[in-house]
């Protein structure tokens, strides 16, 4: 018995390492070393086709941007998708996907206890992070220009955050800073024009400065009763903001009762809220600091009480609409201030009224009405921004209906029965059904064909289309007789010969040459088998694919046409009938190359440049040559695959080839028809060049000896 079962096992092995690497994991297609140790070889690295960046080992990333400023992979950087790093690395280093900017996901184990500066600079594609309770520092610049990321999950593990490390994170809505930080860096958060709350912790004993600049969205600031110094700029620009509030028991600031911070005794304005439209200043104050109302936009008036003696550098920089200045004092008095002469013209240009007596208050009324669960309320906001609150109305309460079961499926789970709330999303009495899971018959083994695909035997669910154990066959392609000539050849004119698949009713017809052509004897500018398209040019004329100019010569410099390419392919599938007018405006009936154009249309060969037009005439491309040639190869003589395409990678434009060549030029380039050009070491592939004569007879020839294996 335990020799039966050795062999089972032994042969199930044998099958498993038969497989191609594909059935198990998708292809590695980049690979290297990026450790910090031993020449690096503690950590590996290995990129997947699919644009999977793997990183494993043990111990420390390597830092890049110094004295070597790209990570190994930055080559293929466009390609990365999703970083996964395995559990053992000790740190990411800095610069290591900087700009990777295709990246949506990365997983970071619980032994990272690190993230490098400029880690995951610019990846604007990355939507959210978890960063896990092991990491407790993350660099400066870390996650700068994350554009796409939206949600930041930071651990109670890191206690520090350095400078720029979420800055420009346009998307990032919220943010909960954790107790250990007990200092938020210079622009830590500055330009996440979309942060509309941020919980600061009692940890914190500074703000830098810049630390929240632009913040434009965001509403409500409450300052810790820890922190002891907030630098300049901190809240600037926050133009929705509407309230710096400062906990009890804060030994160095307090606000008033309109959100304004001060200082501890109110004698200094440190920061006004950018959303402010009118300002009366406490007649406790005399000192308005620097910054105190930079970037308050909407700010068209000022109320100053006469005990005050400076205002600071910038205090009203960026007040583009201040209009008035109320003053207490006398003209005499105004000038006697001392006022810094930078960044405050918006102030010094505004209206200043003189012995400002204070006015009786016209208050606006704003209703806020109450929500299910919340009291209404009515604020009264008079224009020099006194206001108060008052009217408070109960909550409504839930408006609950009914709502139907909804069944499970195999991988989602259901509900019973219950209620909603039409105005908010309260629900009650909803229980979840768990998923059924899949219910699994077996289905039986398909064959495989010479052109279609088959499958092992395996399993299917009856509820749903997931399938289990069902491997592709992949078709076996056609096996061609030995071939009929069905047309001979003579000495001026080409033959044919068909091919008969053994497997299949398929057909396939292959060109034999004239015997009497030689290029050299024709053509005065192809003169020696030293020029590098001189192979070409005798291989094109010998099976009939190109002709010369009717001058003796064959013009190798021009540029080909579009409608001679055309021409090219009608004449290689044997000048077949054509019914039909012509399909387009610009291709007269009876003209030489009409017949081509009508039937290489209608096979989808070629598209006209307009709905109506061709332009026979203009001069065609290479990546558009490529396409025409690689159509009729895979759709009209549906030749068997036998080249994997190439990726097109090592070329430096390989971006600019247009979206309806791509396709073409990688197979192409797999078959060998079209190469690159090096320029200053670098490798080109030029796609939107015109094709010359010479390009067209080494392609074509390429191509016909590619379709006739």
């Amino acid at each position: 018995m335990k020799k039966r079962i050795f062999s089972f096992v032994l042969a199930v092995l044998m099958i498993a390492s038969l497989l191609p690497a594909t059935a198990l994991a998708a292809d590695v297609v980049a690979s290297g070393t990026c450790g910090a140790e031993g020449n690096g070889s503690n950590l590996t690295w290995t990129l997947d086709s699919e644009g999977v960046l793997t990183i494993s080992g043990s111990g420390d990333m390597y830092n890049y941007g110094s004295s070597d400023f790209s990570a190994p992979w930055d080559g293929s950087r466009s390609r990365v998708k999703s970083v996964v790093i395995a559990d053992g690395v000790t740190s990411i280093g800095e610069y290591a996907f900087f700009y990777c900017e295709s990246l949506t996901s990365v997983t970071i184990p619980d032994s990272v206890t690190s993230i490098g500066k400029y880690a995951f600079f610019c990846c604007t594609s990355l939507t959210s992070v978890t960063i896990p309770d092991s990491v407790t520092s993350i660099g400066r610049f870390a996650f700068s220009n994350c554009t796409s990321l939206t949600s930041v999950t930071i651990p109670d593990s890191v206690t520090s955050i350095g400078e720029y490390a979420f800055y420009y994170c346009k998307s990032l809505t919220s943010m909960t800073i954790p107790d250990s930080v007990t200092s938020i860096s210079s622009s830590t958060f500055a330009s996440c024009t979309s942060l509309t709350s941020v919980t600061i912790p009692n940890s914190v004993t500074s703000i830098g400065e810049y630390a929240f600049y632009d913040c434009k969205s965001l509403t409500s600031v409450t300052i810790p009763g820890s922190v002891t110094s907030i630098g300049l700029y901190a809240f600037a620009s926050c133009t929705s903001l509407t309230g710096i509030w400062v906990a009890e028991g804060n030994s160095h600031y307090a606000n008033d009762a309109s959100g304004v911070l001060f200082n501890k005794d109110k004698t200094t304005l440190v920061q006004c809220p950018g959303a402010f439209a009118a300002y009366t200043i406490p007649d406790s104050v005399t000192s308005i600091g620097d910054n105190t109302f930079d970037h308050c936009t909407s700010l068209t008036s000022v109320t100053i009480p006469d005990g005050v003696t400076s205002i600071g550098w910038r205090a009203f920089s960026n007040c583009t609409s201040l209009t008035d200045v109320y003053y207490a004092g006398s003209k005499a008095q105004w000038k006697a201030i001392s006022i810094s002469s930078t960044g405050n013209d918006d102030l010094l240009t505004a209206n200043i009224h003189y012995n400002y007596v204070s006015h009786t208050h016209s208050y606006k009324d704003v209703v806020t009405a109450p929500t299910c669960t919340e009291k209404g309320y009515t604020t009264h906001t008079c224009a020099c921004g006194d206001s108060y609150v008052d009217t408070y109305t109960d909550p409504l309460g839930h408006d609950l209906k009914d709502d139907a079961a909804v069944a499970a499926t195999c991988t989602t789970a259901g509900t019973t029965a219950g209620k909603h709330c039409t105005r908010c999303d309260y629900k009650e009495g909803m229980e979840t059904i768990a998923a059924l899971g899949h219910d699994l018959k077996d289905d039986a083994a398909v064959a495989a064909t010479c052109t279609t695909a088959g499958t092992t035997a395996g399993k299917h669910c009856t509820r749903c289309d997931y399938k289990e154990g069902m491997e592709t066959i992949a078709a076996l392609g056609h096996a061609w007789d030995e071939g009929k000539v069905t047309k001979e050849a003579t000495e001026t004119t080409q033959g044919s010969m068909t091919y008969t698949c053994t497997r299949c009713p398929a057909t396939k017809r292959d060109i034999l040459p004239a015997s009497g052509l030689v290029a050299t004897a024709v053509y005065n500018d192809v003169k020696n088998d030293t020029s590098w398209f001189y192979p070409g040019v005798q291989y094109c004329l010998s099976y009939g694919l190109m002709s010369g100019m009717g001058n003796g010569s064959f013009a190798p410099g021009e540029y080909t046409t579009r409608a001679q390419v055309a021409q090219i392919l009608y004449n290689l599938h044997g000048n077949p009938e054509v019914s039909g007018g012509t399909p387009f405006t610009d291709v007269p009936e009876g003209a030489w190359y009409q017949k081509a154009v009508t039937w290489a249309h209608s096979v989808g060969i070629v598209n006209g440049v307009t709905a109506t037009t061709f332009s026979p005439n203009a001069n065609i491309t290479r990546q558009d040559f490529v396409l025409m040639l690689m159509r009729y190869l895979n759709n009209v003589r549906m030749v068997d695959r036998t080249w994997k395409p190439d990726d097109l990678s090592r070329f430096v434009d390989a971006g600019s080839v247009g979206f309806w060549a791509l396709d073409a030029m990688k197979d192409a380039v797999a078959i060998n028809a079209i190469s690159g050009v090096t320029v200053d070491g670098r490798l080109y592939i030029q796609p939107a060049r015109n094709a010359t004569r010479a390009e067209a007879a080494k392609i074509l020839m390429i191509f016909h000896e590619t379709m006739t294996k």
